[in-house]
């Protein structure tokens, strides 16, 4: 989903980010978006929890005698991440867009940024199996 900030796309509007070798693109029904890598500037993930279930669940909430609706909230949470490019338009002015997308995505399209070019001041999060292979073997 882009949250906001890429030109020509309305906030919260849901679609697919690809990374490509010309660059970040945004596709969506009857709109798209996309950044090139040599316009990026920086590269930020995160991992966040948002209420899910909408309106109804805010709703059923209400309804829930003692406070129970307090108790109902801690189950209807779900991780996402969340992924922050800052970039530079044609005329050099800085903007940042920001995606939210399924957990254990964002470090993945960091790191093909990263790999076709693309700066972050914080480097990708190696995977885990690359973390295992760093503590080497007892003998």
């Amino acid at each position: 989903m882009h949250v906001l900030g890429l030109e020509g796309v309305k906030r919260n509007h849901h679609g697919t980010l690809t990374v490509q070798a010309s660059g970040l693109n945004f596709a969506a029904k009857n709109t798209s978006g996309s950044i090139t890598i040599a316009s990026i500037q920086d590269v930020f993930t995160s991992q966040e929890s948002h209420q899910t279930g909408g309106k109804v669940l805010t709703v059923a909430k209400m309804g829930v005698p003692y406070g129970g609706g307090r108790v109902l909230s801690l189950f209807s949470k779900e991780k996402i991440d969340s992924l922050t490019v800052e970039y530079r338009d044609a005329n050099g002015a800085l903007h940042g867009t920001i995606f939210s997308m399924p957990l254990g995505q964002a470090d993945v399209l960091k790191k093909q940024l990263v790999d076709l070019g693309a700066h972050a001041s914080i480097p990708p999060m190696q995977s885990r199996s690359d973390k295992k292979d760093e503590g080497g073997s007892k003998q």
